[in-house]
């Protein structure tokens, strides 16, 4: 008996209302596809993520790095891209190092931040129940879709459409998929610290219109509006516990991919400049 009580106020503590849960699935998506589940929702009721799903997530974090080495693999076997793009070349092997860490903080926060990640989605189910604009939270559940769809179609179109023309093998393909999760980390949480920015001027309007309440009701309103303000600033060092790492890798990738790319970009410049003044 003792038990089965137990177990009830578990999950009467740990209870998903259905507006949170469609908020949180197109987001929650693209991290299961990924094999990075920040937590499991199961029965209405969010759990830690499972011993089985964590051993998951380090095979899967194995396979994406297999595609990085069978990429050096591939481009191997092109004399033409190791004599005269040497800088293409050597820069796989540096993607490895550099996209090794980054998986590696993604499994490690994802091992880490369990506990933060539940408590961001309870904290912010609690400050909704209390302010909540039905319009605006139904438009930010089909933005959330829109937002993952178009990252998803943009990847797909362009990372097959490159490998239809120039001929490139199934790993590399999959390589230039897996570095899609780290654009989701970045959508997963500008789309939270919205969701977070927009409950915070509710609060701010309902703090407006304090002034119009009559007396008798002030005591219990002021307790409850100062319990919301103080799970939206949780929410807050939360979101901010989860995602820094994720965020301070991403912009550094960015930058170091930026100047890789340009780099790139000179080599083929002199690549093709001699062939278009001997076509002059």
């Amino acid at each position: 008996m003792l038990s089965r009580r137990t177990n009830y106020q578990v999950q009467l503590e740990n209870y998903i209302d259905k507006e949170i849960q469609s908020m949180l699935l197109p987001l929650d998506l693209i991290q299961n596809i990924f094999l990075f589940p920040k937590y499991r929702i199961k029965n209405n009721c969010i759990y830690p993520n499972t011993l089985m799903s964590n051993l998951i997530s380090a095979c899967g974090v194995i396979i994406f790095m297999f595609f990085f080495v069978h990429h050096i693999y591939d481009i191997g076997h092109y004399d033409y891209i190791k004599e005269k793009m040497d800088f293409a070349y050597m820069n796989s092997y540096a993607d490895i190092f550099m996209y090794g860490i980054g998986f590696s903080i993604n499994y490690i926060n994802r091992l880490t931040q369990k506990s933060s990640s539940i408590m961001f989605v309870l904290r912010i189910q609690n400050v909704h129940r209390f302010l909540n604009n039905g319009s605006y939270f139904d438009r930010f559940i089909v933005n959330n879709w829109i937002c993952m769809a178009a990252i998803v179609c943009f990847y797909l179109v362009i990372i097959t459409l490159v490998t239809a023309i120039f001929k490139l093998s199934i790993y590399t393909l999959m390589k230039s998929l897996c570095l899609m999760c780290f654009d989701c980390n970045v959508i997963y949480a500008i789309r939270l610290i919205q969701l977070l920015t927009h409950k915070l001027h509710l609060w701010d309007i309902e703090a407006q219109n304090f002034r119009w309440m009559e007396d008798g009701s002030t005591k219990d309103y002021c307790k409850r509006m100062f319990q919301v303000y103080a799970h939206i600033l949780e929410c807050y060092n939360l979101h901010r516990s989860i995602f820094q790492y994720l965020i301070a890798f991403h912009s550094i990738e960015y930058f170091i991919c930026s100047l890789t790319r340009f780099e790139m970009s000179i080599q083929i410049f002199h690549l093709v400049e001699p062939f278009a003044l001997n076509v002059k």
